[in-house]
């Protein structure tokens, strides 16, 4: 929980800490200007002390807002092997509403998805109770969401290194372009950097090019290391790695890169 720009702990470990951070919330004013974030999963919300915490907190006017991020995982999982969220509507919904009400609100609730399709909102109103209205609903137009800086050709096939050295290679060889070779096993990835290196050193090219890899047999350390070499621009003591192989699960976030 963060209170006031700052942070009281990381993970609330105990009876004492959840009791200290309770106090402070229900001892806030009303017009108070700190801004409180919990983050919290379903589970933990079914606790009882949660749910006279949540009642007391909507009824002095100090819960502000409630945000459910990825919805439709929510709710799918929901309607599946996840027993506790549909338990959230009476210990957390039910709660936040007026009375019967499915649209009146005592505190905002914010839904946020980018699989928003009929069914999703079914589930929605099943789950918690609650009615999402069309004018409440904001999704950007295909050209808000346009990116024109970005090409993406899909291939299917066993010959990825070569449709890689054929498309990609000439491209970052040829200008100052990255490039991203992802693939499903460490090994794979471990193979995929041998064959590159062996086939820049034959090329001989002129271009700075290097291979970095990121997989899950790498510690934490190494991997952000190696991705923050990826990501930098210019030449660092002869050593430029512009082309990163990776297994998706390791290195699929944080790539924030213009060259890419």
């Amino acid at each position: 929980p963060l209170l006031g720009g700052q942070q009281l702990w990381p993970q609330i470990r105990d009876e004492r800490q959840k009791k200290i951070l309770f106090e402070r919330l229900i001892n806030l004013p009303p017009n108070t200007k700190n801004a409180v974030l919990i983050f919290a999963s379903p589970q933990v919300l079914q606790d009882e002390t949660w749910k006279r915490l949540i009642l007391e907190l909507v009824e002095k006017d100090l819960l502000r807002m409630v945000c459910l991020d990825e919805v439709h995982l929510f709710l799918d999982h929901g309607s599946d092997f996840r027993t506790e969220i549909p338990d959230l509507k009476p210990c957390l919904f039910d709660i936040v509403r007026v009375g019967e009400s499915t649209t009146e609100l005592r505190a905002l609730v914010l839904s946020m998805t980018a699989t928003a399709q009929l069914e999703i909102r079914e589930q929605y109103k099943q789950n918690t109770g609650l009615e999402l209205i069309d004018n409440n609903i904001h999704w950007p137009s295909a050209n808000e969401m346009s990116r024109r800086n970005v090409m993406m050709t899909v291939s299917m096939g066993e010959k990825s290194f070569d449709r890689f050295k054929k498309k990609l290679l000439p491209i970052v060889s040829n200008t100052e372009a990255k490039a991203i070779f992802y693939t499903n096993t460490r090994d794979r990835a471990n193979g995929v950097c041998e064959k590159l290196e062996s086939l820049l050193d034959e090329k001989n090219t002129t271009a700075d090019i290097d291979v970095v890899c990121v997989e899950g047999n790498l510690t934490r350390e190494q991997k952000f290391h190696n991705i923050r070499l990826f990501v930098k621009e210019g030449v660092l003591n002869g050593f430029s790695p512009r082309i990163l192989v990776a297994t998706s699960g390791a290195a699929n976030c944080g790539l924030d890169s213009k060259c890419v």
